[in-house]
């Protein structure tokens, strides 16, 4: 069977994590076996190593980087492997001077949506159609020609599809007559907005609109986001700590929100979308995308699932939750929709499928 090679020195759980996973089931499906190199300790590793397709590989973090700097050279072994794979993701693009090294060809999987080091590439495989523009844009700025350009796609991540459940709004607790509850989560850090999250519970609280808020995370923000909820009198919100099972968060909500900052892609939208809620977002790369609209057109994005709102913009975040926590009907129709958007747009046949055809086009 053809084999793919990941290679990154990331450790911790969050976006490239997700990504080695969902890129494993792809290639499964698209018929590759998938070589994972990683760090020691790194926290997908035992995921990783229950999926079919995936061997991993792993070495003290020290000398993964020496490896990579110098194009494995001195574990020949690890590199004879990676010079008869059909192509190479790098997940980190710090790291593609060392890697050219090797001659095959080499995808740059563009995670953060930054530009930095992206033109030394071969080809880049990007989340975001906004993210591929802000590149040939810097590209441009910086006096390279086009033709010069890196090879680059746009290929958005996939994920796994329940039973036939397409068309079935959220089982969700306003079927009860309960107060609407709003569901965010993920690392306290700025780059996620959870305080903007905490200024829209203040104006939904100050206008009477009923809705209950929890906010599933921890991080290096969480004493300040608790201190700001003390200070604003935000009594319809509440920080739950970090959340291993967010299946069962979902299913007891009715919408989710994601107030992000900056967010390449947000795995967690998809997911959240899935599982039958209607969405509000923030006007970042991956909402963007996945909603079909720039959010100035509430019909265009609700008919995709979900509300846009500018990021950071409390004000605007209150209107959209408070246009999906006053409108039922919307809310169905969202939660329906959303559901079909991602079951006919991003599943993992369809990641396979682009993903077969890319490797195919590879630039060396």
């Amino acid at each position: 069977m053809k084999r793919v090679i990941s290679v990154t020195t990331d450790r911790q759980p969050g976006g490239i994590a997700n990504a080695l996973i969902s890129y494993s089931r792809a290639l499964h499906i698209a018929g590759y076996n998938h070589l994972v190199i990683l760090p020691e300790g790194a926290s997908v590793s035992p995921i990783l190593a229950k999926e079919p397709n995936v061997v991993i590989k792993t070495f003290p973090l020290f000398w993964l980087k020496f490896h990579i700097q110098t194009g494995f050279l001195f574990t020949p072994s690890t590199r004879t492997t990676l010079l008869h794979a059909s192509a190479m993701l790098v997940h980190n693009a710090r790291h593609l001077t060392g890697l050219s090294r090797l001659a095959l060809p080499q995808f740059c999987i563009n995670h953060s949506g930054k530009v930095r080091h992206l033109e030394k590439a071969q080809n880049i495989i990007f989340l975001s159609s906004a993210a591929a523009i802000r590149a040939k844009t810097t590209f441009k700025s910086r006096g390279i020609a086009e033709a010069d350009h890196p090879q680059s796609f746009i290929l958005p991540h996939g994920f796994s599809l329940p039973e036939k459940q397409a068309g079935k709004a959220n089982n969700n607790r306003t079927s009860n007559n309960t107060v609407p509850v709003i569901i965010a989560a993920g690392r306290f850090v700025e780059k996620k907005g959870f305080a903007d999250l905490i200024d829209a519970a203040a104006i939904l609280q100050a206008k009477n609109i009923a809705s209950n808020i929890e906010i599933y995370g921890t991080g290096q923000l969480s004493a300040a986001l608790a201190s700001k909820i003390e200070q604003l009198g935000v009594k319809n919100l509440t920080i739950k700590g970090w959340a291993d099972d967010l299946a069962t968060c979902f299913r007891a909500a009715d919408i989710f929100c994601l107030p992000s900052h900056e967010e390449p892609f947000g795995l967690i939208v998809g997911e959240a979308m899935l599982a039958g809620l209607p969405v509000v977002a923030s006007n970042t790369d991956g909402p963007s995308d996945i909603l079909g609209a720039d959010g100035t057109n509430k019909e265009a994005t609700l008919h995709y699932g979900g509300l846009i709102f500018p990021r950071g913009n409390p004000e605007a975040l209150a209107d959209a939750l408070t246009h999906l926590l006053t409108d039922k009907s919307a809310r169905k129709a969202a939660s329906i929709a959303g559901q079909q958007n991602i079951q006919n747009n991003y599943s993992l046949e369809k990641q396979a499928e682009a993903l077969q055809a890319i490797l195919a086009l590879a630039r060396r």
